[in-house]
């Protein structure tokens, strides 16, 4: 790598970068933020082989709304972010909100939702065939040292199983 040409590009995500992915067989690339949003963007190369970024999509993806109150929003840090690999238009995404989503990236929503019950997501991966969907969960640190003497869960690996039509494909 010493000899190739590195591009620089300034992302619109304005906090710092967690997790980034890309997609299979594509020029396509995620990157997920501390502050909980998402940022898709399409890669292209001139005539020179340097990058250029276009085409940004920048979205809220881990957040918490109180009702009636938009001002009190709450922004969960994006842990892990990845394609799904037999549905490349799928997108995963993993937060310190102890929630999963994937995201359909053609009609930009939600597609699927697995919660873990306040413990955060901290790593995930798909099969290459899709069929299995490995995660971790624990302390992400997402709430400094000062929440770690209320960590009650060791952390562990989970491996899940997606049954036909869970992902709503």
């Amino acid at each position: 790598m010493q000899n190739q040409k590195i591009a620089y590009s300034k992302c619109n995500l304005e906090s710092p970068i967690m997790s980034i992915s890309l997609k299979p067989n594509s020029t396509r690339l995620a990157a997920g933020s501390i502050d909980g949003r998402i940022c898709m963007t399409d890669m292209s190369f001139d005539y020179n082989g340097n990058v250029k970024f276009t085409d940004y999509i920048l979205f809220r993806a881990h957040r918490h709304e109180v009702k009636n109150q938009p001002q009190q929003s709450y922004l969960y840090q994006v842990n892990c972010i990845g394609f799904h690999k037999k549905y490349p238009n799928y997108l995963y995404s993993c937060g310190a909100n102890s929630i999963t989503y994937f995201w359909d990236c053609i009609n930009k929503n939600k597609s699927a939702e697995f919660n873990y019950a306040g413990t955060s997501t901290t790593a995930a991966d798909h099969s290459p065939c899709g069929q299995l969907f490995a995660y971790a969960l624990g302390y992400d640190w997402s709430q400094g040292v000062w929440d770690l003497p209320n960590v009650k869960q060791r952390p562990f690996v989970c491996v899940h199983v997606v049954k036909n039509g869970e992902i709503r494909i």
